[in-house]
């Protein structure tokens, strides 16, 4: 199967950022696109374009359209239509949507859906009735999830291959590793404040801590210093999280995340906040056998001094989780289920 791609569009940024981005993406598959992306080239023939190539011609080789429906480039959501309605036109292709949108909740309008076959959505809502679309729509939602930082996914050119050799792999967490009771280190969330209401249960309950908050980037609101944490890098984000007895995932912009991806990745403990248990992943997660996820604050607390005093079974649950990760974060069986979704609309 031919695939013509019109993937995620260029940052509104600096030339440098510009030029780094470009050049990180001709080495690996990253960003929250990074995992989807990689599935798909693992199982398709993929030809990239932009707003500016030659569509109809392209189309002619190809079996199906597929659109990211990310493209950072246009100052207005009409402007984003109008420029991906106008590819579709002219493709004349059956269509597929790559929705990588955060939030469970985001969807395009019904208008934009009708005029895909199928949509592959980041970590849709499981209840498809929570959105408000025509069950034909809501039958066109494939699953999907985003990527994990810690997981190398090459490219396949020379290029990539030379970079493979001089990158280091990020190492699993070691038995006994974990000195700390809690630990949890990002941005606070600009439309909530779970996190600083987590974290600051979490300290009034005298837990042993590593990490905290930081200002978030775009709103830029202070933090008491009580809350404030150093932002972990490289090796020490790593070391942070296996140092930590109990990992907090918490809901960010979206309620499934970078930091979900890499707890279980590493084989880390993982206490996720609720919300994890509405969306649907391309694996079976399961609640107290991968992972434990608390009602609210007080629920948290208990659980908290719970599994910190069995340690058996919070190891046992770091275990299977590292194993379910191992099992389903594979882009040649993920691609296989886009494969499969993308045949049905031929």
């Amino acid at each position: 199967m031919r695939v013509l791609y019109l993937g995620r569009g260029e940052f509104r940024t600096n030339f440098a950022k510009r030029w780094l981005h470009k050049l990180r993406q001709s080495l690996y598959f990253s960003d929250q696109d990074g995992f989807f992306e990689q599935s798909l080239f693992s199982q398709v023939e993929v030809i990239p374009c932009t707003f500016t190539s030659n569509i109809r011609t392209l189309a002619k080789e190809c079996d199906v359209l597929l659109v990211n429906w990310k493209q950072p480039s246009f100052k207005t959501e009409e402007a984003r239509i109008e420029a991906i309605d106008r590819v579709v036109k002219m493709a004349g292709l059956p269509c597929a949507l790559f929705i990588n949108a955060a939030q469970a909740q985001y969807l395009p309008s019904e208008t934009v859906l009708d005029n895909f076959d199928i949509i592959f959505k980041r970590e849709p809502f499981k209840d498809r009735n929570r959105y408000n679309i025509s069950e034909a729509n809501k039958a066109k939602i494939v699953p999907t999830m985003i990527h994990c930082p810690f997981v190398h996914a090459p490219r396949n050119n020379w290029f990539s291959n030379v970079y493979r050799l001089v990158r280091t792999n990020v190492p699993v967490c070691r038995p006994g590793e974990a000195v700390y009771d809690v630990g949890f280190s990002g941005a606070d969330a600009a439309e909530h404040s779970l996190r600083r209401d987590v974290w600051q249960k979490v300290l009034d309950a005298g837990f042993s801590t590593i990490g905290g908050l930081q200002p978030n980037p775009f709103t830029k609101l202070p933090i008491s210093k009580e809350l404030q944490g150093l932002r972990f890098k490289g090796r020490k984000y790593r070391d942070s999280l296996c140092r930590s007895k109990i990992n907090l995932a918490l809901d960010g912009i979206g309620q499934y995340t970078f930091r979900h991806q890499e707890l279980l990745f590493l084989g880390a403990f993982m206490m996720s906040s609720p919300s994890i248990r509405e969306v649907e992943l391309p694996m079976p997660l399961k609640e107290n056998v991968h992972y434990v996820a608390f009602d609210n604050l007080d629920d948290m607390v208990e659980k908290m001094r719970y599994y910190l005093v069995h340690d058996d079974k919070r190891l046992r649950i770091a275990v299977a989780g590292k194993k379910l990760f191992d099992e389903h974060y594979n882009p040649i069986r993920h691609g296989r289920e886009i494969l499969m979704a993308l045949q049905k609309i031929l």
